[in-house]
């Protein structure tokens, strides 16, 4: 799998910021990174009550975004107007889109085109937080004005009602406020976690504990969006779309009478220590990204010597410095942050190993090894585990 190519390094350059430096600066820019891999880029210009920027994104398709904003005094958001642009687009599917969003009172009025169907859609959503704003996934300006007028408010946790271009309802989130001038907000379940200045300026943000693992930092030069993005679009055009965040792929394997399957979520280590990092030690780990992976059987078996009913499971491990624990779960087509040990079938330990050479896409497999037996093998990294499979 290509991996993505890194920024000049004048681009990863983050500034020292001082509260006058910060009240001074109108345009700058946010990056966000996996591991090695540069994700987004963004360049933000602020005039008054509006605010302008500029996005390029990879995940995996180039996507260029511009959009401007209107802010009230207390920083919340009027007007917003949102045009999207694929640099590499798929023939007789949508390349552009034009989105405009107004806030008033407790009703979003939205109204949605594209250049294959130019028709204006018009919608009237409503919610029920008195702060709601407009939220990109891959837009680090949009959390910026979220926190910024977000800790404007009392309060240690502050409703808002957080909507994402495309979607049909204002999602109900919160804002945490925390120590040393941080922040956070809800992720399916687990927080993306700011440092914002006094200023609302949004300094540093890490997506660590979430599916997304996104590292996003502030760089005081305004960067050159256009340039990055013919870059993104060429090196696109010429190798094929950058590799996803977290593919989602399968493996399937007979052993004796059972027909077995593993559905999971493929992350990478893009240059990121993995074991004690991203896979943490001492905690349930979801075994892949993304959504929780799944385990189905078609026959009665053991695994590591649990009996397993023909079914599906989830699978789900937890390292240590002494051993890893393979986790068979009965709650199935849940998120991958979502664990409950009360539904345990069970747990057993695994074979592990240190591989001679890293693997750099998370794999996992099922081996056949005789008529009736095979292995799950679980391998990233540096890392081998492996648990016996037995077929009754």
């Amino acid at each position: 799998m290509r991996s993505m190519p890194l920024l000049p390094a004048a681009f990863l350059v983050v500034a020292l910021f001082t509260p006058q430096a910060a009240e001074a600066q109108q345009s700058y820019g946010l990056i966000s990174r996996l591991g090695r891999d540069t994700v987004v880029v963004e360049r933000i210009t602020r005039t008054g009550d509006k605010v302008v920027g500029d996005i390029i994104e990879r995940s995996p398709r180039v996507v260029q975004r511009h959009y401007e904003a209107t802010l009230k005094g207390d920083g919340s958001i009027e007007l917003y107007v949102l045009d999207t642009k694929v640099l590499n687009p798929d023939a007789g599917r949508p390349s552009s889109s034009h989105l405009q969003a107004h806030f008033a009172g407790t009703e979003m009025h939205l109204n949605t085109s594209n250049n294959v169907d130019t028709t204006v859609k018009s919608s009237t959503i409503p919610y029920t937080d008195a702060l709601a704003m407009p939220w990109l996934l891959y837009g680090p300006g949009s959390y910026e004005m979220i926190f910024a007028a977000a800790l404007k408010r009392s309060g240690d946790s502050i409703p808002v009602g957080a909507y994402s271009p495309g979607g049909r309802a204002v999602s109900h989130n919160f804002i945490k406020r925390l120590a040393n001038g941080g922040a956070s907000i809800d992720f399916f379940g687990t927080p993306i976690v700011a440092k914002v200045s006094a200023q609302g300026q949004l300094l540093s943000m890490s997506a660590a504990a979430t599916t997304i693992k996104l590292e996003t930092m502030r760089l005081a030069k305004a960067p050159d969006i256009e340039a990055i993005a013919a870059r993104f679009a060429a090196t696109e055009k010429a190798a094929g779309p950058a590799a996803a965040l977290s593919v989602r792929d399968t493996a399937r394997a007979t052993v004796g009478t059972a027909a077995l399957l593993v559905d999971y979520g493929r992350p990478l280590t893009r240059g990121r220590t993995i074991l004690g990092n991203v896979v943490p030690l001492g905690e349930v780990w979801r075994t892949g990204a993304n959504a929780a992976t799944q385990f189905t059987t078609s026959t009665a078996l053991t695994i590591g010597g649990l009996d397993v009913a023909p079914g599906t499971y989830t699978l789900w491990t937890l390292p240590t410095a002494s051993g890893v624990q393979l986790i068979v779960n009965k709650q199935t087509k849940q998120w991958g942050t979502e664990y409950h040990a009360e539904q345990d079938l069970g747990r057993v330990a695994v074979t592990t190993e240190k591989l001679g050479a890293p693997v750099e896409k998370f794999t996992m497999s099922i081996v056949p090894v005789s008529a009736t037996t095979g292995k799950l093998v679980i391998e990233w990294d540096t890392f081998r585990w492996a648990a016996p499979i037995v077929v009754r």
